[in-house]
């Protein structure tokens, strides 16, 4: 259950990520996915493994959403992830992540 009410805490405000900031933001979804245990990997192998991953966050792929440990969380990730594609200036609040 504390997935469901993580994914859904609305943010009112945000920032614009630095580089840093979207890098924490990759390893975030990364561990909510946690895809063969990646939170254990290195940061740069989460950080990939989004990169590698990225058509189908963006799109929502069913199956990888599906397949996410924490599910409603990854999807929020994903939403997210969305919105930073069409508008890389969207402000996103990380002091969760």
């Amino acid at each position: 259950m504390v997935d469901l009410s993580s994914a859904l805490v609305n943010f009112y405000e945000g920032d614009k990520l630095t580089n840093i900031g979207k890098d924490y933001l990759y390893i975030y979804g990364a561990n909510n996915h946690n895809e063969n245990n990646i939170n254990k990997s290195s940061y740069n192998d989460r950080i990939k493994w989004v990169k590698n991953n990225y058509d189908k966050i963006i799109n929502l792929n069913k199956d990888l959403i599906l397949s996410a440990e924490k599910p409603f969380i990854f999807v929020s990730f994903c939403l997210i992830m969305k919105e930073l594609d069409k508008n890389p200036d969207y402000l996103v609040n990380y002091q969760y992540f």
